[in-house]
């Protein structure tokens, strides 16, 4: 039970999480505030009840989460950008397993950001599996977040699947 986040990726680069497990706790990997070039690879994680299992934000680039066994989260999968000016941008989502998420609320996968000057654009998810959702929606598209790449995903069981709070096109 990691607390707060399991691990914290806070201004930083070349951060590699590989093989870890963690249950509870608020977020269990955090790539924070401007961390660049780092990934999440191979890691099992459920119960994280404040946020999400692996959240990308606040201007953070060219991140990845690769093959990550996410379960029973509030948020499995979260980029957005709210407390810094800037994108957050060019990070990379796939071959994830996301099931059973959005216990109070979340998403298996959001997107989006806070304003105009705080945007997520130009991220790529491909290729995961979105089971049994039972929160918002599987996907969760948000405002101030443009030419994002979502392709080839698989969702089954989920309670909603897709969600666009966006308000423009994308």
């Amino acid at each position: 039970e990691p607390g707060s986040r399991g691990i914290w990726a806070h201004v930083s680069s070349r951060i590699f999480t590989l093989g870890n497990r963690f249950y509870a706790g608020g977020m269990a990997i955090d790539f924070d505030a401007y961390c660049n070039h780092s990934s999440a690879l191979f890691n099992t994680l459920s119960g994280a009840t404040y946020h999400s299992a692996i959240f990308f934000e606040e201007g953070v680039k060219c991140n990845t989460a690769f093959a990550n066994r996410c379960f029973a989260n509030n948020n499995a999968i979260a980029v957005w950008c709210e407390a810094v000016t800037g994108v957050t941008e060019n990070n990379t989502i796939a071959c994830n397993v996301l099931s059973g998420n959005g216990i109070t609320g979340g998403s298996d996968l959001g997107i989006g950001g806070r304003a105009e000057n705080k945007r997520a654009d130009r991220n790529y998810a491909f290729n995961n599996q979105i089971l049994r959702s039972s929160g918002r929606a599987g996907m969760c598209f948000k405002s101030h977040a443009k030419q994002n790449y979502i392709a080839q995903s698989v969702m089954a069981d989920c309670s909603t699947n897709i969600v666009n709070y966006s308000t423009r096109p994308f």
